[in-house]
């Protein structure tokens, strides 16, 4: 049950000092629980870290909390590697093709260019087939082969449709010896793969001595718990093919848009950035609709989320209705206070109190507490991304600047003058 509104004038070390509390029912006779956030905590975060989480006793004391790894096991996905042809000259910017057989499998992949040059083609990376792996995505252990004492930075990037990347890991490989490379392990970071194909391509500081190889790799995923999900409502539409909000503080895991009746499906494209200023990602990409999937948008933390509609289409009559997916998250606390517990969440600016896992004594077989009414009543109203924000800061600064050119002017110009003249009377020194 929602029982505050957002950002109270209380202390931080109160419940009341939150914009949600909500009541804590541990399992019987365990001194450390593990709780899952319910949506209503997750909407309500204002801090992208959920530093604004906690947990009281009945003496509205602090409770010891750690936060706690959502993901209940692994499991390895063997992938192989498919090459990414082009020419010397062609950037991977360009627009990949892929030829699939009869099965819909992925055989060859090419990068489109002009003619190749006098010097053949080169490999531009390596595409790696993980539509069959739904779910956060960990780690990718690559089978390379790297050129010896010469450091090669490599990334990793997601798409659907092969057209569209998102960033999900990156790192730079150093091989010492002619010995194997001993760890070629990049952090995906829990990245949500729903479909996905893989890329996987290189740079280095300096020309290649040797090829870079990579012959396949092991994509180590967890047990997708799926998102944990809240009706939205979105603000009043930009023009007909654009909706842009600000994002709730929580990692957005997934965004479904289902367009207003009479609209019908919809192509459309998500898109995030944190600043006004900053260039738009994508995020994903496809059709909008109320029997379609939500779009996986990896857990991304971006400010501003954009709904851009085709501009070959209709576009949007209304504002479509969203379902916006949070990545789980769980926490762990000491339940050695005196009961009931609250567990209070939303205030903009809450310092960090998590400790670690190994102080609390958690064990996988944590105890898991309850929360009681922990749903959305009601639809989570998101605010318009005020694009103009930052242009109106800089001209209130040149404003204030400007008039402290002017008063420094003055103050010039009043000193150069010598100050006021001072009148003498008769008969005092230096008069006539």
């Amino acid at each position: 049950m929602l029982l505050a509104s957002a950002d109270p004038a209380a202390s931080d070390r109160e419940p009341s000092g939150y914009a949600i509390r909500f009541r804590v029912v541990p399992a019987p006779g365990a001194g450390v629980q593990r709780l899952e956030l319910p949506a209503a905590v997750l909407a309500a975060l204002r801090n992208r870290d959920g530093t604004d989480i906690r947990v009281f006793d009945a003496r509205n004391r602090l409770v010891p909390i750690a936060r706690h790894s959502p993901v209940a096991r692994e499991s390895q996905h063997q992938l192989s590697a498919l090459p990414l042809l082009g020419s010397p000259q062609t950037r991977m910017g360009a627009r990949v093709s892929v030829r699939l057989d009869e099965r819909g499998q992925a055989r060859i992949a090419e990068v489109e260019s002009g003619p190749a040059t006098p010097g053949g083609t080169t490999m531009l990376g390596v595409l790696l087939d993980a539509r069959a792996v739904v779910g956060p995505a960990e780690q990718l252990d690559l089978d390379a082969e790297l050129p010896i004492g010469q450091p090669v930075h490599l990334t990793i990037e997601a798409s659907r449709d092969l057209d569209s990347w998102r960033p999900l890991g990156e790192r730079v490989l150093y091989r010492s010896s002619a010995a194997r490379l001993a760890d070629a392990r990049i952090g995906l970071g829990s990245a949500g793969l729903d479909g996905d194909y893989l890329r996987v391509t290189w740079r280095a500081t300096s020309p290649l001595i040797a090829p870079v190889t990579i012959k396949g790799a092991i994509l180590v995923s967890g047990a997708s718990h799926g998102a944990v999900t809240v009706p939205a409502r979105a603000p009043t539409l930009k023009e007909g093919h654009t909706l842009d909000f600000l994002a709730p503080a929580a990692p957005l895991a997934s965004l479904k848009v289902i367009p207003a009746s009479g609209d019908g499906p919809t192509p459309v494209r998500i898109l995030g950035r944190d600043q006004a200023e900053q260039p738009w990602i994508v995020l994903a990409k496809g059709i909008a609709a109320a029997d379609r999937t939500p779009f996986a948008t990896g857990a991304t933390t971006r400010r501003i989320i954009r709904i851009e509609a085709d501009d070959r289409g209709s576009g949007f009559s209304a504002p479509p209705a969203l379902e916006i997916g949070f990545a789980p998250q769980a926490i762990a606390f000491a339940a050695s206070g005196i009961g009931p517990f609250t567990m209070a969440a939303g205030r903009a600016g809450a310092r960090d109190v998590f400790t670690d896992l190994g102080t609390l004594g958690v064990t996988a077989a944590a105890a898991s507490a309850r929360v009681e009414g922990g749903g959305l009543t009601t639809a989570l109203v998101l605010s318009a991304a005020d694009e103009n924000g930052p242009a109106r800061l800089r001209t209130v600064l040149w404003t204030v600047l400007g008039g402290a050119v002017i008063l420094l002017g003055a103050l010039a110009w009043k000193a150069s003058r010598g100050g006021p003249e001072v009148k003498r009377q008769p008969g005092t020194p230096g008069s006539a």
